[in-house]
């Protein structure tokens, strides 16, 4: 004799609200106007470091940066 199990699916209900975020609250400049930038110390292939990432971009690289600070 087998068994048989009937599956039952429960609905979820999930309530969805708008969200506005402030303008430039998330991500700020780019590299080329940011505190830890360095433009004189580049790499072979003409990026500059950044102190906060430790490592060479390009300033449109970084569009939106977390770390972005102004100088």
């Amino acid at each position: 004799m087998k068994q048989i199990m009937k599956q039952t699916t429960k609905q979820t209900t999930v309530q969805m609200r708008p969200v506005t975020l402030p303008c430039r609250y998330f991500c700020g400049g780019n590299c080329s106007d940011c505190l830890y930038y360095e433009p004189r110390k580049t790499d072979s292939n003409g990026r500059a470091y950044c102190n906060h990432y430790g490592h060479y971009y390009y300033p449109s690289e970084r569009q939106g940066c977390l770390s972005y600070a102004r100088r």
